[in-house]
C-alpha cells in the first residue's frame, strides 16, 4: 500500500492502481480513521483500485483549529479535490456512520463523480434522533470551549481488530484511545455538525445503485433508520446483519459478512 498526504493536510492511501478497474473510495466515521478499512482493503485489492482517507482532524490528516473548520461540506470538499488530484473521474464512494453524511453531502454537490454508493450503518437526518435532541444543547455548550489541540502529538492508526476485538458499540477504553488520538475539540465540533445535518432531501435525488448494509444490533443509529434511507432511495438494496452492531471492524465475523454483501453488490456494477 501507498501513503501521503495531500496539500499537507489529508492523509490517503491507495494500493497498486491499474488501468480499467473500478476505483472504491473509503470514508471512515466520526474520530476512526482509515484503519478502520485494512482488512476490507485486503478482501478487495486484488480485483478493485481502491483510496482509503483520514478525513480531515483524523487519523493521520490535519487537525484544524475552528468549529467551522468541520462542516460537512468541507469534508466532502477534500474527497472531492482528492479525486480531481489523483484524476479519478467515476468512482464507488464506501462509508460508514458519520462517513455517511459526508458521502451524501458529496451526492449533493458533486454526483456526477459517483458510479454508486455503499452505506454502512447510516443515518441521514442524526439530529432527529431523541438521544440528539437532549444532547445537543450539551455538546452545543462544550464545544464552546476551545479544549487544546497538540502540534506536537504523533498521531497513529488503531488496530481495532488486534488492539480492541469484539468491543461493540460502546467501549470506554476504544472510546478513550479514539477521542485522544483524534483530540477532543475535533471530536465535539463533529458532533455538533452531525446533529445539524439533513440529508433527507438528497436520498430522493440519487439516481446511480446504491447498497445500504445495516446490523440488526446497531444501537447507535438503530436499523429502522437504515430501512428508512432504503425506502426513500430508487434503486437501493439494503442487507441485514444478524448479529452485528454499529461497528465495522472489531471483529473478523462482521468483516467478512460486510465484504461479502459488498462484493456481491460490486459485481453488478459495470
Amino acid at each position: 500500500m501507498k501513503e501521503n498526504i495531500f496539500d499537507n493536510k489529508i492523509y490517503y492511501r491507495t494500493n497498486e492502481w491499474k488501468p480499467g478497474r473500478e476505483t472504491l473510495v473509503f470514508v471512515h466515521g466520526v474520530c476512526g480513521s482509515s484503519s478502520a478499512w485494512w482488512e476490507f482493503e485486503k478482501k478487495l485489492i486484488e480485483e478493485y483500485n481502491t483510496l482509503a482517507i483520514d478525513i480531515r482532524g483524523h487519523g493521520k490528516s490535519k487537525r484544524f483549529e475552528e468549529y467551522e473548520d468541520y462542516k460537512i461540506e468541507n469534508f466532502s470538499k477534500d474527497v472531492y479535490e482528492l479525486v480531481n488530484f489523483l484524476g479519478v473521474k467515476k468512482f464507488i464512494i464506501i462509508s460508514h456512520s458519520f462517513g455517511t453524511f459526508i458521502s451524501l453531502d458529496f451526492i449533493s454537490r458533486y454526483t456526477e463523480y459517483l458510479k454508486a454508493a455503499v452505506f454502512l450503518s447510516p443515518n441521514f437526518n442524526a439530529g432527529a434522533m431523541r438521544e440528539a435532541r437532549m444532547a445537543k444543547p450539551f455538546l452545543s455548550l462544550l464545544a464552546k470551549i476551545k479544549f487544546p489541540i497538540s502540534k506536537t502529538k504523533e498521531r497513529k492508526h488503531l488496530d481495532y481488530l488486534k488492539d480492541y476485538p469484539n468491543s461493540g458499540d460502546f467501549n470506554l477504553r476504544r472510546t478513550y484511545a479514539d477521542v485522544s488520538n483524534t483530540s477532543l475539540r475535533t471530536y465535539l465540533y463533529c458532533m455538533n455538525q452531525i446533529y445539524s445535518f439533513d440529508g433527507e432531501e438528497i436520498l430522493g435525488k440519487i439516481n446511480f445503485p446504491t447498497l445500504i448494509i445495516h446490523g440488526k444490533e446497531d444501537s447507535i443509529f438503530p436499523i429502522k433508520y437504515g430501512e428508512e434511507m432504503a425506502s426513500k432511495i430508487k434503486n437501493s438494496k439494503m442487507v441485514k446483519l444478524d448479529g452485528v452492531c454499529h461497528e465495522l471492524k472489531d471483529s473478523m465475523i462482521t468483516i467478512d459478512k460486510i465484504s461479502s454483501a459488498m462484493k456481491e453488490f460490486l459485481k453488478t456494477i459495470k
